[in-house]
């Protein structure tokens, strides 16, 4: 007999755990909790699964972490509508402000884990958020007149 043949009179189907279902579930734990509630049993528990099947779709908790920020970050909407640079600036920073107010905790875990390697918060290997920090006066660093003048981006 075929499962699919049982209908509403079997065993009750489990929603699929998935990266997207574990994130969304550990972002609104965190919401409600705290970051600091976060572990994968409480996580599990939320789910309704055992905490070895969240190593299915996470690496450990630093990755879960990693993941809920990006899920966060990528809420920010990054279109601009057309308008001068400043009022598409403003409108950026306004609606990352509204996503963060929404969700607090989120810049924590990636200020205390620095992010990980090529994550979208720390950028692609070789890019200058990723490059070494030079001291100032050793032979490759820039000076004034290799760089130019600096301005403030708003003017």
């Amino acid at each position: 007999m075929k499962l699919s043949a049982l209908g509403s009179t079997g065993p009750e189907r489990r929603t699929q755990l998935t990266r997207e279902r574990v994130m969304a579930a550990a972002i609104e734990l965190a919401d409600r909790d705290g970051i600091e509630s976060i572990s994968m049993r409480r996580l599990a528990q939320e789910l309704g699964v055992e905490a070895m099947s969240l190593y299915t779709h996470v690496r450990n908790k630093n990755d879960l972490l990693d993941g809920m920020t990006n899920a966060v970050i990528s809420q920010i909407p990054m279109s601009a509508d057309g308008g001068d640079w400043k009022t598409s600036l403003r409108q950026l920073v306004l609606a990352a402000r509204s996503v963060m107010l929404r969700h607090p905790w989120a810049p924590r875990p990636r200020m205390r884990t620095g992010g990980r390697p090529g994550s979208p918060t720390r950028g692609p290997v070789g890019s200058p958020s990723r490059r070494p920090a030079r001291s100032p006066g050793s032979p490759l660093s820039p000076t004034m007149k290799e760089t130019g003048p600096t301005r403030h981006p708003l003017g």
